[in-house]
């Protein structure tokens, strides 16, 4: 969600704001801008979290915003610069603003695909456990993990001393 809502704040900036002339299409522009740049704010906990774990999310959100403090400052000063002398002096703020959003909703999806091969990656090692778990020879291994034994012979010993049990209890 937090992708695609960036893709389309870039887009929308791309499209819209590029092209208008009037004071009507801007209100349009600031209104459908409006509904989905907003999800930074509230998809930024989830995403952080996510990324890093519940156990340091209160310090990952507090790098988060003091790495924003920068661009949020200067942002005006930024637009002001890219601003040009005659015809359209807004256009290179408006290009690099839609193309900033672009390159962010690339960035979500990078680690949309990081987060996704991590997971897979998860579950192989969680069924091949699951699969151990069935196997008494990997079981017994994991349990003693006596260097240079084999799983075998643990078990071939663990079995003669249960039936050693057995066979001194009917004695």
């Amino acid at each position: 969600m937090a992708g695609l809502c960036t893709f389309l704040a870039g887009l929308f900036c791309l499209v819209i704001w590029i092209f208008a002339k009037s004071y009507g299409v801007l209100i349009f522009f600031a209104i459908v801008v409006g509904t989905v740049t907003g999800t930074f704010w509230a998809t930024v906990g989830p995403v952080v979290s996510e990324v890093v774990g519940l156990q340091i999310l209160p310090s990952a959100l507090s790098i988060a915003w003091i790495i924003l403090v920068l661009p949020c400052t200067f942002a005006e000063p930024i637009g002001l610069e890219l601003r040009t002398r005659s015809g359209d002096i807004y256009r290179h703020a408006q290009v690099f603003t839609g193309f900033m959003y672009i390159a962010a909703a690339i960035c979500m999806w990078f680690l949309r695909a990081w987060k996704i091969t991590e997971l897979e990656k998860r579950a192989r090692t969680n069924e091949q456990r699951e699969r151990g778990i069935g196997n008494d020879d990997a079981v017994l291994e994991e349990r003693h993990n006596f260097p240079g034994v084999r799983a075998s012979s643990i078990k071939s010993k663990a079995n003669a001393v249960e039936w050693l049990r057995w066979s001194w209890q009917r004695v």
